[in-house]
């Protein structure tokens, strides 16, 4: 389709040439595509400007079809994104209404974005005010070369070096590349609906994929197992041809979400719909800022405790987040005036935060993120050295001798299975272990973007870390794509994935309500007047699933037996009342249960 570059783009500038000369521009409506760019290819992308917070070179690449790329080092997040650009002016006239289609490849060699991907903006805009742009997109890749293919059509005229291609960066600190880069422009020849775009997706996601029948295999094998239930009357015989119906309670496999502790403990609408919400899909909550270093005050307390009293009244535990965020940014700003140069001090500081938010909640708080985000947020750890860490956990567990103690990371288990940040978690916990740190368990935060992992990518993270011996939670899942029949499938997926792996013990999403996602509104589940987006539906499908109600009878023996998901059920006898008569208990060890009738 996209061929003779050099050639059009010579008879072209000749063309250009001649009008010049005759004081006009020629607007070139061919039949063919015109190359729009200058020849030099990724070596004609520069950064916008100076700037001690990125840099731009071009690097050589192997094993591809195209052999070099512009690689873009991001290393401060600047106060507007628009303020680090890597850019290109068009080398042709481009008239109004003209369709053009953008080609090029980009990948992520390092981020610190909490999907673990490189993230872009693409543009094409008038250079200098007002900055008319005909297309603003979004992009992410990990670190595999992901191929984009985008048409749009021009809202303006623009002269040669009047508009440009832009890929904005002035993110989180990363480094990505792009490469193969060509702006093609067809005039009237095609429309943008004729042009082949970039679909994202992801592997797995057919309806009859072959990972779904291993996935429901895997879900009777380790979240399923034979129930057996005794009736007997209440003269203490076997009750025969006696109705029983089974209500799941609480599923053993946390299904939880962030919430503030504002919503649950007011009465307003929109906290009042917050806590039915929670009360119909989730087994178990987590304050999304509430704990935080930075946040936490012992003004704020008695808000949170009428917060966990709430939690408490309806059966919900709670997880605490997060005791130790060890970078300056993160944290208080005195942190870094006090103890930057104070090693002593800071370490001692640490350890008074941990005492104070673990002791004050201990009984409260089912488990702790004792560090979270190590890997990208490092400053006391190099400043107190790594055994610093297993120090923490050891406090935290003085500090609260019940809860579990968490290591919670981002950029797992959504960047590729080769990434980095795999290697650095497992070397933490390694040495954990090794320190004999009370650690109970690994969080994988799971904030999803376009690079989704397939659910065998999903079995193949979690194999490797299920080989330390310690249940992983997903503790701030969501999907940031604007896309929302991808999200809801991908939602169906991936708690299928997680669901059908035995080393997960559980999965909650940072937060359900678009309202409360300012920052990513695109990740919330149900907009702001609570409507459901299409994942909110897929999610409440499949959690219906997994809580659908067992019906059954007695035999002759007074016996039922049946499979059922581990987890609480409340026993109903129809014909007697419509309350539960008992609660029990199912797991992989339950013996027979028996149940009186009065």
């Amino acid at each position: 389709m996209i061929r003779n570059f050099q050639k059009l783009n010579s008879i072209n500038t000749a063309l250009l040439m001649v009008s010049l000369l005759l004081g006009q521009v020629a607007w070139v409506r061919a039949d063919v595509p015109v190359n729009m760019l200058p020849s030099g290819g990724v070596t004609q992308f520069k950064l916008n400007a100076k700037s001690d917070k990125a840099h731009v070179k071009v690097v050589p690449v192997t094993g591809q079809t195209f052999n070099r790329a512009i690689q873009a080092t991001t290393l401060v997040r600047p106060a507007k994104a628009y303020e680090l650009q890597v850019l290109c002016p068009i080398a042709q006239p481009v008239k109004k209404g003209d369709v053009l289609y953008a080609t090029f490849w980009m990948r992520s060699l390092a981020s610190e974005d909490e999907t673990g991907d490189g993230v872009s903006l693409l543009l094409f805009e008038k250079v200098g005010p007002p900055w008319n742009r005909s297309i603003q997109l979004p992009l992410t890749a990990n670190s595999d070369w992901r191929e984009f293919n985008v048409a749009f059509a021009s809202s303006d005229d623009y002269a040669p070096r009047k508009a440009q291609l832009i890929f904005r960066i002035g993110y989180k600190p990363q480094v990505v590349e792009f490469a193969d880069i060509k702006l093609v422009n067809y005039g009237d020849s095609k429309t943008v609906e004729e042009l082949p775009g970039t679909k994202i997706s992801y592997t797995g996601r057919d309806a009859n994929a072959p990972w779904r029948k291993e996935a429901a295999k895997r879900i009777a094998e380790h979240r399923q197992s034979p129930m057996q239930l005794l009736i007997r009357d209440a003269h203490g015989q076997p009750a025969a041809n006696v109705p029983v119906t089974l209500n799941v309670k609480r599923l053993a496999f946390d299904l939880g979400t962030a919430v503030k502790a504002r919503d649950l403990a007011g009465d307003k609408v929109n906290q009042l719909k917050m806590q039915a919400k929670i009360k119909e899909l989730f087994n178990c909550v987590v304050l999304e800022n509430d704990l935080k270093w930075k946040a936490y005050s012992p003004e704020n307390k008695p808000l949170i405790d009428i917060a966990l009293a709430w939690c408490q009244a309806n059966n919900l535990p709670v997880r605490g987040h997060t005791m130790v965020w060890p970078s300056w940014r993160t944290n208080p700003k005195s942190l870094k005036k006090q103890y930057e140069n104070d090693p002593t001090g800071l370490a001692s500081a640490i350890a008074q935060r941990i005492d104070t938010i673990g002791s004050t909640f201990a009984g409260q708080i089912h488990e702790w993120d004792v560090i979270n985000e190590p890997n990208n947020h490092h400053d006391f750890i190099d400043l107190l050295g790594v055994d610093a860490m297993s120090h923490w956990f050891k406090l935290a567990r003085q500090a609260d001798p019940h809860a579990v103690l968490y290591l919670n990371e981002t950029g797992v288990p959504v960047s590729g299975p080769g990434a980095p940040v795999y290697d650095k978690l497992y070397e933490y916990i390694k040495q954990l272990q090794n320190s004999n740190a009370p650690i109970g368990g690994i969080g994988m935060q799971g904030h999803v973007g376009w690079s989704m992992n397939s659910p065998e990518q999903l079995w193949q993270i979690f194999d490797r870390f299920a080989d330390l011996g310690l249940p992983i939670k997903i503790t701030e899942f969501d999907i940031g794509v604007t896309d929302e029949e991808l999200a809801a499938d991908y939602y169906r997926d991936f708690y299928t994935a997680c669901f059908a792996h035995p080393a997960v013990n559980g999965i909650l999403i940072w937060g359900i309500w678009e309202k409360d996602k300012g920052y990513k509104p695109e990740a919330a589940i149900y907009r702001k007047d609570w409507t459901p987006k299409p994942a909110a539906l897929a999610l409440e499908k499949l959690l219906s699933q997994w809580h659908q109600p067992i019906t059954a009878t007695t035999d002759t023996d007074g016996k039922i037996n049946i499979r059922a998901f581990h987890g609480a059920y409340d026993i109903v006898i129809p014909n007697q009342t419509s309350k539960p008569i008992q609660t029990i208990t199912h797991t992989s060890q339950s013996p027979v249960i028996q149940i009186e009738l009065y």
